[in-house]
């Protein structure tokens, strides 16, 4: 179980899908020089008081010079993923990324836990874009996503918003999360060899 730490954020980068579209393991392809999953890691430290790569071959990303942590459940989809870097994390909150979200933005991430904390009733922050969910960018309590993941998994549901139906959330449209990410690209990742193109084409734009 998680220590008793008094951090505020632990960031739970997901890694070692199976890439099937890609082709290739997405979190070892190279942008700007870079593993793209140390691009993530490198960004979401500038929000984090703790960084966990979660994956069902931790090993494989020791590399990242960050804790490597393994899905417990593996092969059970990506809310078991969170659930198994949940139950190991030090943070009162936890942000779930995935290794291919480059354009990830930390000021969201503090922007989120900042309102989570002036609310305390609140058990996660949501951020949407035009009625689609991102999930994966969205801050929650640590505790409250362990017994809500728990009650999904126990019933055999593997999306993550199984698991934040069951909790007390705030919604952040554009009009709340545009603040700090105006263009949206915070959510973007890579699924097709066509996306890695149009990403190295913005090369000259990279944050």
């Amino acid at each position: 179980m998680a220590s008793s730490t008094p951090y505020r954020l632990s960031v739970l980068v997901l890694a070692g899908g199976q890439s099937r579209r890609m082709g290739r393991d997405k979190a070892r392809l190279v942008v700007q020089g870079e593993p793209l999953i140390l691009r993530v890691v490198r960004r979401v430290k500038r929000a984090a008081d703790e960084v966990l790569v979660v994956s069902r071959w931790p090993h494989e990303y020791a590399f990242t010079g960050v804790a490597c942590v393994p899905d417990v459940l593996p092969g059970q989809g990506p809310l078991a993923g969170i659930w198994s870097g949940a139950l190991v994390a030090a943070g009162r909150y936890i942000a779930p990324v995935a290794c291919d979200m480059p354009f990830v933005n930390p000021d969201l991430l503090q922007a989120m836990v900042n309102a989570l904390e002036a609310r305390p009733r609140l058990e996660g922050i949501l951020p949407v874009e035009e009625e689609r969910a991102h999930p994966l960018h969205g801050v929650y309590h640590r505790e409250a996503f362990l017994k809500a993941g728990a009650r999904a998994l126990r019933k055999g549901k593997r999306a993550i918003q199984a698991a934040l139906d069951d909790m007390r959330l705030e919604i952040w449209s554009r009009a709340q999360w545009g603040t700090w990410e105006p263009e949206g690209r915070a959510f973007w990742n890579l699924n097709t060899p066509e996306d890695l193109r149009r990403l190295l084409q913005e090369r000259d734009n990279f944050p």
